[in-house]
């Protein structure tokens, strides 16, 4: 992720770190990197210990309590306010044709408005500010100071390692592709998705597949059982897949099913019902 300026490619937009680095100006990775869990949290760690006495610049007339809720209002406004910039300085250097953006000019200017809000926010809590210029300027660079060390160390170092533990973790919430179920049938197996029809021939069942006809000594009533997902008997000795259900005609007193293969099969009266209501809800599906 990191590369010194010089490796800048042409027409890319890059965001310039301090030092020298920098890394694509992708606002919406910059601000998953800058509102992740972990990040957040450590960010609101460092203002807590920040609250301590002698932590911050806090006068001593401001209690422990409002420290911490002053330092926590920080790191939401710093939150807020640090995408939005960065978001309007990608639109505007994109605009003026800008190849690399300076990341502390965004960053200082978040930390002091953040600061001044919170000056702000300190003077409603306490009704009074104790401050002198002089020591408002050290609180001013106190925070720009503070916000870029840490947005550096954020982005630079901890947004490549987040990047790739979510990577990670991805790629292990992938589901694992499944293996079609397979069916036994006498002595032999059978992908369920490539049966067409099942007749029987004597002791024995013919079995038609989408590439191929088998013949295995079987009963109906072992094909009836296990292939109830996946069609249905049209007559006593032979079983029909839903996806082959066609239309019936009557034949003479008998009824014949026209396969969707094209193959023709007999269909008893007692099951014609069953079958025309499973051909119509496969249709309507």
């Amino acid at each position: 992720m990191r590369q010194s300026n010089a490796e800048v490619s042409a027409g890319e937009l890059r965001l310039i770190f301090a030092d020298g680095s920098s890394v694509p100006f992708a606002v919406r990775e910059l601000v998953a990197t800058i509102r992740h869990r972990k990040v957040l949290a450590l960010t609101c760690l460092f203002a807590v210990l920040l609250a301590l006495p002698g932590g911050a610049a806090f006068s001593e007339e401001v209690p422990l309590w409002a420290r911490l809720v002053l330092n926590l209002f920080s790191v939401a406004l710093f939150t807020v306010l640090y995408p939005a910039l960065l978001q309007e300085a990608f639109r505007a250097a994109t605009k003026r044709g800008m190849r690399v953006v300076y990341e502390p000019c965004i960053t200082v200017f978040s930390a002091l408005i953040t600061t001044l809000a919170v000056e702000a926010l300190t003077v409603f809590l306490m009704g009074q500010s104790v401050l002198t210029r002089w020591d408002l300027a050290l609180k001013l660079g106190f925070g720009a100071v503070f916000w870029e060390l840490h947005i550096t160390m954020m982005l630079l170092f901890m947004g490549p390692a987040l990047k790739e533990q979510e990577a990670a973790r991805a790629k292990v919430a992938e589901p694992v592709p499944q293996q079609p179920t397979l069916v036994r049938i006498g002595n032999m197996q059978f992908d369920p998705a490539s049966l067409l029809r099942i007749e029987t021939d004597d002791h024995f069942l013919i079995i038609h597949t989408s590439g191929a006809t088998a013949r295995v000594l079987a009963p109906m009533s072992e094909v009836q059982k296990r292939l109830e997902p996946y069609g249905l008997l049209a007559h006593r000795c032979h079983w029909v897949a839903f996806a082959e259900l066609g239309d019936i005609r009557r034949q003479g007193r008998s009824f014949i099913m026209r396969t969707a293969s094209g193959h023709e099969v007999p269909v008893a009266r007692d099951r014609r019902k069953a079958v025309d209501e499973a051909a119509t809800e496969r249709a309507g599906a």
